[in-house]
């Protein structure tokens, strides 16, 4: 049972066991200001002014006749409040054809509802009776699967013995909905290399926010997230969360896990270079760090022991015949150690031109020309007696820049008179 309680601005409801509880309105209020409130939301929050009669219709919706307001309201079996005539502006003329909010009463005193859900009102103050069409009627347009060709402006018409009436726009905005295309994908990475994790996403407006073990990571926010120089401690499980403007979604998780084993992913190369060249060597290992290399010339070590990378290189510069061979890298890590294949270096067949040396003066003293390969390496010597095997070392070239080289001997001025000559190197 449903009671206006007129003095108090309530609906009352009274259950079959007597239990009374209020459906709509907040309580009493002045008289001489006819409050309203409460349209749009729930109708025990809403504000009535002497609702004097009251109705349902077929689909259990409350229909009150708000009587000070002039209007008439309908609460929904969701406990939502609207007005379905009546716009508070007291009309001393009945009019038809009207849309019942554009319509105003004047003090409508009672109400009924038919087996149609027509609504009839005893409009007091005009001493008449006005109808409004099936109060409970809520047409409805749906998409089960909007897509974004259902976006635009939406009205409908209402046809009705009495006339018809557009209704306002509505627009409809069809956003893309936020969706992993590809997951990212588990992986098994070696200790010191690179791990990256990858995700295909569609949607509007999208941002990233990768995580290991459901914790965000700090600066990981593009689809592609990159490990570099992994270890034990970056093993668990990743995953990201993207966001749209149609929502967010989360990944399936991703594991990865570190394998400690030691190993040398390539070994340095052979290399054949010409006489006074240059060679590098380049090797790459994965395993716990640290890493540890340490290169060999001849199985003997040579140069000084690298760590900080997984990457090693050791160049060999000025290549002369006593630095062709075998090279080689130890990798060390603490636990273990690897080596890798020896890689030869080898010199390009070459002629060998002997140097000549010719001797002109300058002012008086004596000025040699060296004539030589270049990048070569010779000993410049003089003797005062050729009967014996005492020739004496005046100047030693390394890599010879240019040819003819030009040497002064200053104390070659001086008696006994010196025989010169050039040893190649």
């Amino acid at each position: 049972m449903f009671i206006a309680d007129s003095g108090n601005g309530r609906i009352r409801k009274i259950n079959l066991n007597g239990t009374i509880s209020t459906v709509a309105g907040k309580g009493p209020t002045a008289y001489d200001i006819p409050p309203f409130a409460g349209d749009g939301g729930m109708a025990v929050n809403a504000q009535f002014c002497e609702p004097m009669s009251l109705a349902t219709d077929s689909a259990g919706n409350l229909i009150i006749d708000d009587y000070c307001n002039s209007r008439i309201r309908k609460v929904s079996t969701n406990g939502i409040v609207s007005t379905i005539a009546g716009n508070g502006v007291f009309n001393l003329n009945l009019i038809n054809g009207v849309a019942g909010t554009n319509f105003g009463l004047f003090y409508p005193r009672s109400i009924a509802v038919d087996a149609f859900d027509n609504v009839y009102i005893a409009d007091s103050g005009n001493n008449g009776i006005v109808q409004i069409g099936r109060s409970s009627e809520s047409p409805t347009l749906s998409f089960s699967k909007a897509s974004l060709t259902d976006a635009g402006n939406y009205s409908v018409v209402v046809t009705s013995s009495s006339g018809s009436i557009t209704s306002s726009f509505a627009i409809l905005n069809v956003v893309e909905a936020t969706k992993i295309i590809d997951q990212p994908l588990s992986r098994t990475n070696f200790a010191s290399s690179t791990a990256a994790f990858m995700v295909n996403a569609s949607g509007i407006s999208l941002t990233y926010q990768w995580l290991k073990n459901s914790a965000p990571i700090s600066g990981a926010v593009l689809p592609a997230f990159t490990l570099s120089n992994v270890q034990d401690q970056h093993a668990g499980v990743y995953s990201v969360i993207v966001n749209g403007l149609a929502g967010s979604v989360t990944s399936s998780p991703a594991v990865l896990t570190i394998d400690d084993t030691l190993f040398i992913a390539s070994s340095p190369q052979n290399q054949t270079v010409n006489l006074g060249g240059n060679a590098t060597f380049t090797t790459t290992a994965y395993g716990a760090a640290p890493l540890v290399f340490q290169w060999y010339f001849k199985d003997s070590p040579i140069g000084i022991a690298t760590t900080g990378s997984n990457v090693s290189t050791f160049s060999v510069t000025n290549i002369r015949p006593d630095k062709a061979g075998n090279y080689s890298v130890r990798v060390f890590n603490g636990n273990d150690n690897v080596s890798s294949s020896s890689a030869l270096l080898s010199i390009l067949p070459f002629e060998i031109i002997p140097p000549t040396v010719s001797l002109n003066f300058l002012v008086g003293y004596p000025l040699l020309n060296l004539n030589g390969m270049l990048s070569s390496n010779f000993l410049v010597q003089y003797s005062t007696n050729l009967t014996g095997n005492n020739w004496i070392n005046l100047r030693s070239i390394s890599n010879l820049p240019t040819s003819p080289y030009q040497i002064l001997d200053p104390a070659g001025i001086v008696p006994p008179a010196r025989f010169y000559r050039v040893l190649m190197q």
